[in-house]
């Protein structure tokens, strides 16, 4: 079966670049004949080496974009750590402090729940009021946190 090429004979657009017979279709000036099974195994053809290209060139972008954000990421550690400002103290006091305030949620939402229910108001409110205690007690006795921004 011969394929059709740019320079092969007169091209219509509806066809798709082929020229219509009959019951054939006729690659380039109608020189050589192909049927249905063969122009459509073409396609098919055509379509997976396609598929196969843009899945390569994605593959690649891929790869090169995940390089890229990994050395930044190292980047940002080793400057990080080279830096004289870093507190590990105040970030170690965060990471606690964090830790404490979502495992305190975490309970009081469990009990609110099985005490006051979901939709009831006083333990919206209490739960604002708790939070706020914890916030302002962390300004009142000046505990370091890390400065993020």
């Amino acid at each position: 079966m011969a394929l059709p090429t740019a320079a092969a004979g007169p091209c219509t657009a509806a066809t798709g670049g082929l020229d219509t017979g009959d019951d054939l279709y006729s690659f380039g000036g109608g020189n050589t004949q192909a049927s249905q099974d063969e122009i459509d195994q073409y396609v098919q053809h055509v379509v997976e080496h396609e598929i196969e290209s843009i899945n390569q060139a994605v593959h690649a972008a891929f790869e090169q974009e995940l390089e890229q954000v990994n050395q930044t990421v190292q980047d940002a550690v080793e400057t990080a750590l080279l830096d004289c400002s870093f507190d590990i103290k105040a970030n170690f006091n965060t990471m606690i402090a964090l830790t404490g305030v979502i495992l305190y949620w975490r309970g009081i939402w469990n009990l609110f729940d099985g005490w006051l229910g979901t939709e009831n108001l006083a333990a919206n409110v209490l739960s604002v009021v708790i939070g706020v205690s914890v916030m302002l007690l962390f300004r009142i006795f000046k505990l370091p946190l890390a400065e993020f921004w």
